[in-house]
């Protein structure tokens, strides 16, 4: 009787016991899918990486980290969707899993769903308002959506946090000359050139900020800053058409700047140098119809005016509908006295543009109005 007793009661431990190791055992399986997982990412293995890690899920559906993790491997391999999927299963499991929250912005941001980056950005800030990612990814976001105002409180927020980031200021120099306050985004592009002193694209900016001031009007040669910021871009590897074409319009400007006082000899050289910064755009994109353009307004300047003709016309074909191309064409006409094709152009534009007043290049001279140039061409014809 008492041996009956004895192996009833092994019984019932084996009973209680079993069933603790059956469920035991697929976490632990878990766990070593997990980290074999993670050993094949950190060896930027990524499609083996997934394939543990989504093992580890099948037997541990409800850990966070696994998902984390898995969407973490299917980013790498641009999977986005899946990835954003496994962050979401994350995020439910923790809603206060700052690390989720960071990678599902950065996601959205690259693919330019600015609204979503916004949402999972401002979350990671509630989590940690001193988040540094967070808010300095926030402040590009708000660059890209024109709230300017908020850029700027965004990132320097995280200057504050770390003020060692040349792109931070970058992008604060963009925010300011977004605004117009052009001093304030020279400051920051100095600064971001300051900690990083041989990023070409610091110096484009910065270009351009001297550009919008209109440096080329300034009567100090010292002070026209942007031809030196454009040709620096250039020196340390940034020769895309943008830059070229940026310094072909700091040229042409001065050009037209020195034809106001009288600098006549230093014009004509500006001309020449800003016609190949425009055959360097062409040279690289010929789809450029605004370098054919200002190449027109370079040879027109010079009395060069057939190869202006050719320029307007090439900037024409390739964008039929803009009026200040046209308008460009009928000055050359009118200058060499065929007031018909003047005639003809400028009625042109009145068709496409009814609202048309101008150009917004600087010219030399103020440029009349469309009407007042139809009475003049016709009068003379």
């Amino acid at each position: 009787m008492k041996r009956i007793k004895i192996l009833l009661l092994e019984s019932m431990v084996f009973m209680l016991i079993v069933p603790g190791m059956i469920e035991a055992q697929p976490l632990e399986k878990a766990k070593d899918s997990f980290k074999a997982g993670y050993k094949l990412y950190f060896k930027s293995n990524f499609e083996g990486a997934a394939k543990e890690f989504r093992k580890a899920i099948e037997l541990n559906p409800v850990n966070e980290e696994y998902h984390f993790f898995l969407a973490k491997s299917l980013h790498k391999q641009k999977l986005s969707a899946q990835a954003i999927d496994e962050l979401r299963y994350a995020i439910g499991i923790k809603p206060a899993y700052l690390e989720a929250h960071l990678l599902l912005g950065d996601i959205y941001f690259e693919g330019e769903n600015w609204t979503e980056a916004e949402k999972s950005y401002l979350k990671v800030i509630e989590l940690n308002s001193k988040n540094f990612d967070a808010n300095f990814k926030l402040g590009q976001v708000y660059i890209k959506i024109k709230s300017v105002d908020k850029a700027i409180t965004y990132l320097k927020q995280a200057k504050e946090f770390n003020g060692d980031e040349p792109y931070v200021s970058f992008y604060l120099g963009q925010a300011y000359l977004e605004k117009e306050e052009i001093s304030l985004a020279v400051s920051a592009f100095d600064t971001a050139i300051r900690l990083q002193s041989n990023n070409p694209l610091f110096y484009y900016w910065r270009g351009n900020a001297f550009f919008a001031a209109g440096d080329y009007r300034d009567p100090n040669d010292y002070n026209w800053r942007s031809v030196i910021d454009y040709q620096q871009t250039i020196e340390f590897g940034l020769s895309t058409p943008y830059v070229y074409f940026m310094l072909g319009n700091t040229l042409l400007n001065r050009a037209f700047y020195c034809l106001t006082v009288n600098r006549n000899t230093d014009s004509l050289d500006l001309l020449e140098r800003s016609i190949v910064k425009y055959q360097d755009v062409i040279a690289l994109e010929p789809s450029a119809s605004n370098a054919y353009n200002n190449l027109g307004l370079a040879y027109y300047y010079l009395g060069r005016w057939d190869e202006a003709i050719v320029a307007y016309r090439k900037a024409i074909d390739l964008e039929p509908v803009v009026a200040f191309f046209h308008d460009n064409l009928a000055d050359v006409y009118y200058k060499k006295a065929e007031f018909n094709e003047a005639i003809a152009q400028w009625k042109l534009i009145q068709e496409l543009d009814p609202s048309y007043m101008g150009s917004d290049v600087y010219f030399p001279t103020a440029q009349k109005p469309i009407k007042e140039k139809l009475r003049e061409a016709q009068r003379r014809k």
